[in-house]
């Protein structure tokens, strides 16, 4: 009986041993243990090296090299073009050739500077030098060189006329700059909700472990104490067998609890994007316990109107509409005939050298002008027309997806919400029924100090303790995670941590 008072102290001991209150983790570290890492620290990290976040930046940023094209047909073109030609006949065809065998050499250069303007200005200046040399005796200027400057103008009156039409492509651009930082904004914030999860998950799933071993550790003292009661003749066989299945039960729900744990680590792990080699997987840190705030106050229509102003996906959308809106207006004004007027102005010099040549060209005797007006017009317009119409269509159906997100956002509002709200009713119920468990383990205690009750009785109350405990450990997490969807769905979450992307 010695023995057997013994383990009934040891196993009391046990179950009113401080592993039972949970101690809030210090952010120093102790000795030997490893390094504290803050929700915060995780977030900046994830931020930093997360690889998917890191590929939609490089999406974001091949994006912004669209406007760089978009403005390259704006751009002064430059074209060059030298040539040099012989050309001798076997036998002259008349006298007027000047020689039994003519013979020419010709050099000629043109250089063409092109420019086109938003308005849709076509402008071009050209400069031309022509040098002919030949062995005729006919010719009054030998070797005769031409020079001449002209600059032609091409104004569009109808289609392709004004900086709406031809800076749609710029606009355009810029205006997906915006969707695709927008889309990072959104992958950020994603990134941010499962970094939340993902830690909360590792508070919980240590807690857990903690309790799975301590449960172990008194089941396997129970297990001591049937057998040391068994061997004084007052256990049973069937005394034994409940405390080896208890042990056996509880060495199962530890190990899940470890696997789980595990995975939650290897989770966070990898949204931080630190995971190189199989060594980074044994990367040790400790997480700070789970702490939820009280008395949270929601409300839809808060909730909503922030949702609308912050969420990536209707501004996305937003954006889009304004795309639209300008392929609209350039197909509005495809349906134009292309009416063109056009104007030309040429001074040209004539010398031996090219030198006298260009000094013609400021004396201005040598010129040439004309005016032009052209008009073409596909018959009955029926591609522009239908072409329009797709445009408007378009335009139609990006606002009723945008109408379609409002009513999303409602809903979300409302599920949302609803979540946390639900989410602080369980924690309250569960917060009671660990005051019950807790309760009814003080009474089986003092009945076993009286002699009343026995240790499987005290060991069944402290069960439904622990079970309690999780029960309410794990609806802490429900309501914390809630308040992490609710957070993402207002687009806060990243704010809330004073975490802010800032757009090179």
């Amino acid at each position: 009986m010695n023995a057997n008072k013994l383990s009934s102290t040891l196993l009391l001991g046990l179950i009113f041993s401080p592993l039972l209150m949970s101690a809030p983790e210090e952010s120093v570290a102790a000795e030997g243990e490893p390094p504290f890492l803050s929700l915060y620290d995780a977030l900046t990290e994830a931020l930093a090296n997360n690889l998917d976040l890191e590929a939609e930046r490089l999406i974001e940023e091949g994006v912004r090299e669209d406007e760089l094209i978009a403005r390259a047909p704006f751009d002064p073109r430059i074209e060059v073009r030298t040539t040099q030609s012989t050309r001798q006949q076997s036998r002259a065809a008349s006298e007027l050739d000047g020689a039994a065998q003519p013979r020419e050499e010709t050099f000629n250069t043109r250089a063409i500077l092109r420019q086109r303007t938003t308005p849709g200005t076509q402008l071009s200046l050209t400069t031309t030098l022509n040098r002919r040399d030949t062995n005729s005796d006919r010719a009054s200027l030998n070797p005769a060189s031409d020079a001449d400057v002209s600059l032609d103008i091409t104004q569009p009156l109808l289609r392709n006329r004004g900086r709406a039409v031809n800076r749609a492509d710029i606009e355009k651009s810029l205006i997906e700059q915006d969707r695709a930082w927008k889309n990072l904004q959104a992958r950020a914030m994603d990134l941010a909700l499962d970094v939340e999860i993902a830690y909360y998950g590792i508070a919980v799933a240590k807690e857990e472990v903690r309790l799975r071993e301590l449960n172990l550790q008194i089941s396997e003292q129970l297990l001591e104490d049937s057998r040391l009661r068994r061997e004084a003749g007052a256990g049973t066989r069937l005394d034994m067998l409940r405390a080896e299945v208890r042990v056996a039960n509880n060495k199962e729900s530890l190990l899940q609890s470890q696997q789980s744990l595990q995975n939650r680590r290897d989770e966070l792990l990898d949204l931080i994007g630190t995971l190189n080699t199989e060594e980074d997987f044994s990367r040790e840190f400790r997480v700070a316990p789970l702490e939820v705030p009280e008395n949270v106050e929601t409300e839809v229509a808060r909730s909503l109107q922030k949702a609308m102003a912050n969420d990536p996906q209707r501004e996305r959308t937003e954006l889009r509409l304004e795309q639209l809106s300008i392929d609209e207006t350039v197909a509005r004004n495809r349906r134009q005939p292309n009416l063109d007027i056009g104007g030309n102005l040429s001074f040209t010099g004539r010398e031996e050298g090219f030198g006298r040549a260009f000094e013609e060209l400021s004396e201005g005797r040598g010129y040439f002008w004309q005016v032009n007006l052209s008009l073409s017009m596909p018959w009955g317009f029926r591609e522009e027309r239908a072409r329009y119409r797709q445009a408007r269509l378009n335009l139609q159906r990006e606002n009723v997806l945008l109408q379609r997100i409002d009513q999303s956002l409602l809903v979300e509002a409302r599920r949302s919400i609803r979540a946390v709200e639900t989410a602080q009713e369980r924690l309250q119920v569960s917060q009671l029924g660990t005051s019950l468990s807790e309760e009814q383990l003080e009474l089986e205690r003092e009945r076993y100090q009286a002699g009343a009750g026995t240790s499987r009785d005290v060991l069944d109350a402290q069960e439904d303790f622990e079970t309690a405990r999780l029960q309410q450990l794990r609806a802490q997490r429900d309501l914390r995670e809630a308040l992490s969807r609710l957070q993402r769905f207002e687009g806060l979450n990243l704010a809330a941590y004073g975490l802010l992307m800032e757009r090179m």
